[in-house]
Protein backbone atom coordinates (compact mmCIF):
# COMPACT_ATOMS: atom_id res chain seq x y z
CA UNK A 1 0.00 0.00 0.00
CA UNK A 2 1.19 3.25 -0.50
CA UNK A 3 1.91 5.77 2.47
CA UNK A 4 -0.16 8.87 3.02
CA UNK A 5 1.22 12.09 4.43
CA UNK A 6 -0.48 14.93 6.09
CA UNK A 7 2.14 17.14 4.34
CA UNK A 8 0.60 16.44 0.88
CA UNK A 9 1.32 17.49 -3.03
CA UNK A 10 -2.20 17.02 -4.16
CA UNK A 11 -1.87 18.66 -8.37
CA UNK A 12 -5.13 19.39 -10.47
CA UNK A 13 -3.57 16.62 -13.62
CA UNK A 14 -6.37 16.31 -16.33
CA UNK A 15 -6.46 13.57 -18.31
CA UNK A 16 -5.29 14.02 -21.59
CA UNK A 17 -6.61 11.63 -24.23
CA UNK A 18 -4.72 10.54 -27.39
CA UNK A 19 -5.67 7.97 -30.08
CA UNK A 20 -3.06 6.66 -32.37
CA UNK A 21 -4.09 4.61 -35.73
CA UNK A 22 -3.38 0.64 -35.36
CA UNK A 23 -4.20 -2.13 -33.75
CA UNK A 24 -1.86 -1.54 -30.40
CA UNK A 25 0.02 1.13 -29.27
CA UNK A 26 3.97 1.11 -29.40
CA UNK A 27 5.69 2.27 -26.26
CA UNK A 28 9.03 3.31 -25.88
CA UNK A 29 10.82 3.06 -22.22
CA UNK A 30 14.05 4.64 -21.15
CA UNK A 31 15.22 6.99 -18.67
CA UNK A 32 18.36 8.79 -16.76
CA UNK A 33 20.06 10.37 -19.73
CA UNK A 34 21.57 12.72 -17.08
CA UNK A 35 22.29 14.99 -19.53
CA UNK A 36 25.47 17.81 -18.60
CA UNK A 37 25.37 21.68 -18.39
CA UNK A 38 26.42 22.79 -21.71
CA UNK A 39 26.04 23.06 -25.30
CA UNK A 40 28.81 21.10 -26.16
CA UNK A 41 28.01 18.22 -28.15
CA UNK A 42 28.69 15.38 -25.65
CA UNK A 43 28.10 11.33 -24.89
CA UNK A 44 25.12 11.61 -23.14
CA UNK A 45 23.34 13.15 -25.75
CA UNK A 46 24.54 11.23 -28.63
CA UNK A 47 23.66 7.69 -26.55
CA UNK A 48 20.06 9.65 -26.32
CA UNK A 49 19.54 10.36 -29.84
CA UNK A 50 20.87 7.02 -30.75
CA UNK A 51 18.12 5.64 -28.04
CA UNK A 52 15.59 7.90 -29.84
CA UNK A 53 16.55 6.79 -33.32
CA UNK A 54 15.99 3.13 -32.59
CA UNK A 55 12.51 3.79 -31.13
CA UNK A 56 11.85 5.90 -34.26
CA UNK A 57 13.03 2.87 -36.24
CA UNK A 58 10.66 0.44 -34.69
CA UNK A 59 7.53 2.90 -34.96
CA UNK A 60 6.58 4.05 -31.50
CA UNK A 61 3.81 6.19 -30.81
CA UNK A 62 4.69 6.58 -27.21
CA UNK A 63 8.03 7.39 -25.54
CA UNK A 64 7.89 6.94 -21.31
CA UNK A 65 10.81 8.66 -19.93
CA UNK A 66 11.45 7.72 -16.35
CA UNK A 67 13.38 10.70 -15.08
CA UNK A 68 17.04 11.86 -14.61
CA UNK A 69 16.66 13.81 -17.53
CA UNK A 70 19.54 16.06 -15.94
CA UNK A 71 22.73 15.48 -13.99
CA UNK A 72 21.82 18.69 -12.03
CA UNK A 73 18.32 20.93 -12.84
CA UNK A 74 20.10 22.81 -15.26
CA UNK A 75 18.49 24.75 -18.09
CA UNK A 76 21.24 23.50 -20.47
CA UNK A 77 20.66 20.22 -19.97
CA UNK A 78 17.13 20.42 -20.74
CA UNK A 79 18.00 22.21 -23.80
CA UNK A 80 20.00 19.04 -25.06
CA UNK A 81 16.98 17.11 -24.18
CA UNK A 82 14.83 18.81 -26.26
CA UNK A 83 17.26 18.90 -29.13
CA UNK A 84 17.52 15.49 -29.31
CA UNK A 85 13.78 14.97 -29.59
CA UNK A 86 14.08 17.81 -32.39
CA UNK A 87 17.19 15.99 -34.41
CA UNK A 88 15.42 12.53 -34.07
CA UNK A 89 11.67 13.62 -34.86
CA UNK A 90 11.71 16.67 -36.01
CA UNK A 91 7.72 17.87 -36.13
CA UNK A 92 7.10 14.44 -36.21
CA UNK A 93 7.23 13.64 -32.44
CA UNK A 94 5.21 10.62 -30.78
CA UNK A 95 3.53 11.37 -27.69
CA UNK A 96 6.15 11.67 -24.58
CA UNK A 97 5.31 11.57 -21.15
CA UNK A 98 8.44 12.35 -19.20
CA UNK A 99 8.76 12.56 -15.14
CA UNK A 100 11.31 13.86 -12.82
CA UNK A 101 14.07 11.84 -11.29
CA UNK A 102 16.17 12.62 -8.24
CA UNK A 103 18.79 14.09 -10.46
CA UNK A 104 16.18 16.68 -11.58
CA UNK A 105 15.96 17.94 -8.20
CA UNK A 106 19.39 18.71 -7.79
CA UNK A 107 21.15 21.67 -8.25
CA UNK A 108 18.78 23.97 -6.59
CA UNK A 109 18.24 24.32 -3.43
CA UNK A 110 14.51 24.54 -3.40
CA UNK A 111 12.48 21.65 -4.92
CA UNK A 112 9.76 23.65 -6.07
CA UNK A 113 12.34 25.64 -8.24
CA UNK A 114 13.25 22.61 -9.89
CA UNK A 115 9.61 21.55 -10.35
CA UNK A 116 9.57 24.87 -11.97
CA UNK A 117 12.46 24.53 -14.41
CA UNK A 118 11.16 20.92 -15.17
CA UNK A 119 7.80 22.51 -16.20
CA UNK A 120 9.36 25.80 -18.15
CA UNK A 121 11.29 23.17 -20.16
CA UNK A 122 9.13 20.42 -20.95
CA UNK A 123 5.75 22.16 -21.07
CA UNK A 124 4.20 19.85 -18.88
CA UNK A 125 4.41 19.49 -14.84
CA UNK A 126 5.49 16.54 -13.35
CA UNK A 127 2.86 14.92 -13.04
CA UNK A 128 0.71 13.65 -15.74
CA UNK A 129 -2.38 11.36 -16.45
CA UNK A 130 -2.49 10.22 -20.17
CA UNK A 131 -4.79 8.17 -21.63
CA UNK A 132 -3.73 6.57 -25.12
CA UNK A 133 -6.60 4.61 -26.91
CA UNK A 134 -7.53 3.52 -23.52
CA UNK A 135 -4.75 2.57 -22.39
CA UNK A 136 -4.01 4.64 -19.00
CA UNK A 137 -0.09 5.60 -18.19
CA UNK A 138 -0.02 7.90 -15.08
CA UNK A 139 3.76 10.01 -14.68
CA UNK A 140 4.58 9.94 -11.12
CA UNK A 141 7.10 12.00 -10.92
CA UNK A 142 8.91 11.81 -7.43
CA UNK A 143 8.06 15.23 -4.80
CA UNK A 144 11.64 15.54 -3.95
CA UNK A 145 15.18 14.26 -4.47
CA UNK A 146 15.23 11.81 -1.94
CA UNK A 147 15.79 8.28 -3.17
CA UNK A 148 14.56 7.13 -0.27
CA UNK A 149 10.94 8.67 1.10
CA UNK A 150 10.54 10.80 -2.67
CA UNK A 151 7.28 9.82 -3.17
CA UNK A 152 5.54 10.53 0.52
CA UNK A 153 3.88 13.80 -0.20
CA UNK A 154 2.24 12.61 -3.66
CA UNK A 155 1.27 8.87 -2.46
CA UNK A 156 -2.63 10.55 -2.44
CA UNK A 157 -2.76 11.92 -5.54
CA UNK A 158 -1.37 8.51 -7.19
CA UNK A 159 -3.61 6.33 -5.91
CA UNK A 160 -6.46 8.85 -6.83
CA UNK A 161 -5.65 8.78 -10.24
CA UNK A 162 -5.17 5.14 -10.65
CA UNK A 163 -8.76 4.67 -8.84
CA UNK A 164 -9.47 7.23 -11.59
CA UNK A 165 -8.41 4.99 -13.98
CA UNK A 166 -9.70 1.83 -12.98
CA UNK A 167 -13.06 3.63 -12.78
CA UNK A 168 -12.77 4.14 -16.37
CA UNK A 169 -11.69 0.73 -18.25
CA UNK A 170 -11.52 -1.76 -14.94
CA UNK A 171 -10.26 -4.66 -17.65
CA UNK A 172 -7.29 -2.97 -18.55
CA UNK A 173 -4.14 -2.66 -17.25
CA UNK A 174 -2.67 0.92 -15.69
CA UNK A 175 0.80 1.71 -16.00
CA UNK A 176 2.39 3.93 -13.35
CA UNK A 177 5.68 5.51 -14.07
CA UNK A 178 8.10 6.25 -11.52
CA UNK A 179 11.89 7.42 -10.90
CA UNK A 180 12.64 5.61 -7.33
CA UNK A 181 9.79 3.49 -6.28
CA UNK A 182 7.70 4.52 -3.78
CA UNK A 183 7.55 2.97 -0.50
CA UNK A 184 5.10 -0.37 -0.19
CA UNK A 185 5.45 -0.88 -3.84
CA UNK A 186 7.44 -4.08 -5.04
CA UNK A 187 10.85 -3.72 -7.39
CA UNK A 188 12.28 -6.52 -9.32
CA UNK A 189 14.73 -8.78 -7.80
CA UNK A 190 18.34 -8.92 -9.25
CA UNK A 191 19.85 -11.59 -9.51
CA UNK A 192 23.17 -13.51 -7.34
CA UNK A 193 25.64 -11.03 -8.00
CA UNK A 194 23.82 -7.84 -8.65
CA UNK A 195 25.45 -4.74 -6.97
CA UNK A 196 22.53 -2.11 -6.70
CA UNK A 197 19.04 -2.16 -4.57
CA UNK A 198 16.33 -0.18 -6.69
CA UNK A 199 15.54 -0.08 -10.04
CA UNK A 200 13.64 3.04 -12.12
CA UNK A 201 9.85 1.33 -12.52
CA UNK A 202 7.38 0.74 -15.12
CA UNK A 203 4.08 -0.99 -13.26
CA UNK A 204 0.97 -2.28 -14.81
CA UNK A 205 -1.77 -1.95 -11.89
CA UNK A 206 -4.81 -4.25 -12.21
CA UNK A 207 -8.05 -3.35 -11.32
CA UNK A 208 -8.34 -6.51 -8.88
CA UNK A 209 -5.28 -5.12 -7.03
CA UNK A 210 -2.65 -7.69 -8.44
CA UNK A 211 0.64 -6.01 -9.60
CA UNK A 212 2.93 -7.43 -11.79
CA UNK A 213 6.80 -7.18 -12.36
CA UNK A 214 8.27 -3.76 -12.64
CA UNK A 215 9.60 -3.44 -16.52
CA UNK A 216 12.60 -1.32 -15.83
CA UNK A 217 15.67 0.47 -16.71
CA UNK A 218 18.71 -0.64 -14.53
CA UNK A 219 21.72 0.90 -13.28
CA UNK A 220 23.41 -2.61 -13.65
CA UNK A 221 21.75 -2.60 -17.52
CA UNK A 222 19.72 -4.79 -19.22
CA UNK A 223 22.10 -7.12 -20.89
CA UNK A 224 22.52 -9.06 -17.88
CA UNK A 225 18.78 -8.71 -16.83
CA UNK A 226 17.18 -9.12 -19.89
CA UNK A 227 16.23 -12.23 -20.01
CA UNK A 228 14.80 -11.98 -16.42
CA UNK A 229 12.80 -8.86 -17.16
CA UNK A 230 9.10 -9.25 -18.54
CA UNK A 231 5.69 -9.06 -17.82
CA UNK A 232 4.03 -12.25 -16.86
CA UNK A 233 1.84 -13.40 -19.33
CA UNK A 234 0.50 -16.47 -17.71
CA UNK A 235 -1.42 -14.50 -14.88
CA UNK A 236 -4.27 -12.84 -16.72
CA UNK A 237 -6.32 -13.68 -19.30
CA UNK A 238 -6.91 -11.94 -23.19
CA UNK A 239 -3.72 -10.23 -25.04
CA UNK A 240 -4.01 -6.19 -24.54
CA UNK A 241 -2.78 -3.87 -27.07
CA UNK A 242 0.22 -2.88 -26.06
CA UNK A 243 3.98 -3.38 -27.32
CA UNK A 244 6.87 -2.49 -24.79
CA UNK A 245 10.52 -1.70 -26.28
CA UNK A 246 12.91 -0.51 -23.45
CA UNK A 247 16.84 0.04 -23.90
CA UNK A 248 19.05 0.53 -21.20
CA UNK A 249 20.08 4.08 -20.43
CA UNK A 250 21.78 4.78 -17.31
CA UNK A 251 23.76 7.82 -17.31
CA UNK A 252 23.42 7.09 -21.43
CA UNK A 253 27.16 6.08 -21.31
CA UNK A 254 26.47 3.05 -23.30
CA UNK A 255 26.73 2.84 -27.29
CA UNK A 256 24.96 -0.71 -27.26
CA UNK A 257 20.81 -0.41 -26.39
CA UNK A 258 19.46 -3.56 -25.52
CA UNK A 259 16.27 -4.30 -27.23
CA UNK A 260 13.52 -5.91 -25.74
CA UNK A 261 11.18 -6.22 -28.45
CA UNK A 262 7.38 -7.72 -28.64
CA UNK A 263 6.54 -8.10 -25.20
CA UNK A 264 2.18 -8.00 -25.24
CA UNK A 265 0.62 -6.92 -21.66
CA UNK A 266 -1.63 -10.33 -20.61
Amino acid sequence: MLGLSACKINPDTPMQEFTVDRDYVRVGIISDSQLPNTREENEYQNSLIRALSAFKARGVDVVLFGGDITDLSKSKAYDLYNAAYDKVFGDDRPIVQTIMGNHDYWGHGVASSCRSIFKKKIGHGPWTHYVVNGYHFIGASPDSGSMDNGYKKIAEWLRGEIDKAVADDAGKPVFVITHNGARGTTYLEFPAGGDDDFVHSYKPVWSDGSEQLYFSDFYNGLTAMSSNVSLAVDKKAGTYGVKIYAVDSWGAVSAEYIEIDNVSIS
